[in-house]
């Protein structure tokens, strides 16, 4: 009887081993599924967090960056600065001048990004560099590819139906003013279609206009000599004045326009361009502001007469 007894209770102690064994297994297997869905999860939540740290440091560069240039001419800023990049930190750079404006691929037109635009209603103002003077500017205008064909018109480069109508008509306005006298185009003098339709870029060097302190006459060249030395900056404006339209009767909202030095000396773009990358644990984050560089009024988008 004894034996019997010893079997069933080594018995029941065999099956209690195995049930805890059992049991075991399936809290591991169990821990082990919820560590596989939860740890990725964790993982997840930590990369929104880091992304969002990266995204915050780039937004704080972008106001640093902003705030330095409240105080100056944002032409006059290049270069770059930075902070700790080996863990979270953020870097910074602007770009605010080139010797062509628009630099390549930073357009604002619409048909191409290699070109800037202006509109009735919307100028072109550049705050030349101290001593720079206005006749080494070459203007370029074009029609915009309206079509999307290849043919935008450009100087002697576009169809005859996408160039501009109006062989005399006066379309593109100037003017060049400092702290002191300000000299606008002379009627006779205002940029025309056939002026934008011809195939090389333009300069100011041989126009002149109305003096408007004296209301004389004086070249673009003997008015920069008096007021664009050293030590003096000059702003150059160009308006549109005259609604658009091309040789094939079709309207046009606006003209492209490109800008380039005859000289080394860069010239400042018509926004500063702020890029600023923030990063954290491996994430980065980046944002663009375009800066514009001065505040243009339409107050001289006018023509002298005489």
């Amino acid at each position: 009887m004894s034996r019997i007894s010893t079997a069933i209770r080594s018995n029941r102690e065999g099956f209690a081993i195995f049930l805890a064994m059992l049991l075991t297994v399936l809290i591991v297997l169990m821990g082990v599924y919820l560590i596989d869905k939860l740890v990725p999860a964790s993982k997840d939540v930590k990369g929104v967090e880091h992304g969002n740290v990266a995204y915050y440091k780039a937004a704080s560069a972008v106001e640093l960056a902003l705030s330095e240039l409240s105080g100056n001419n944002p032409g006059t800023q290049t270069g770059s600065s930075a902070g700790n990049l080996s863990g979270s930190g953020y870097s910074l750079s602007t770009v605010g001048s080139g010797t062509v404006v628009p630099r390549p691929g930073f357009g604002n037109s619409e048909y191409d990004d290699d070109w800037n635009v202006i509109a009735i209603g919307r100028p072109v103002q550049i705050k030349l560099p101290d001593g720079y003077r206005p006749s080494d500017l070459r203007l370029e205008f074009r029609v915009p590819d309206l079509n999307r064909n290849g043919q935008s018109g450009e100087q002697g480069g576009g169809e005859p139906s996408e160039a501009l109508s109006g062989t005399v008509a006066q379309i593109v306005n100037w003017s060049i003013s400092t702290t002191a006298d300000t000299l606008v185009s002379a009627s006779s003098q205002v940029l025309t279609a056939d002026q934008i339709n011809q195939a090389a870029p333009l300069s100011l060097w041989s126009l002149t206009g109305s003096v408007l302190t004296s209301t004389g006459a004086s070249s673009v060249t003997d008015f920069e000599t008096a007021n664009c030395g050293s030590g003096a900056r000059c702003t150059v404006k160009l308006s549109l004045v005259h609604s658009l339209e091309t040789r094939g009767g079709q309207a046009m909202p606006y003209l492209e326009y490109r800008l380039s030095s005859a000289v080394a000396t860069p010239i400042p773009q018509q926004w500063t361009r702020v890029v600023a990358e923030g990063y954290s644990r491996g994430f980065k984050q980046t944002k663009i502001r375009n800066v514009e560089q001065n505040t243009v009024g339409e107050a001289l988008d006018f023509t002298v007469f005489q």
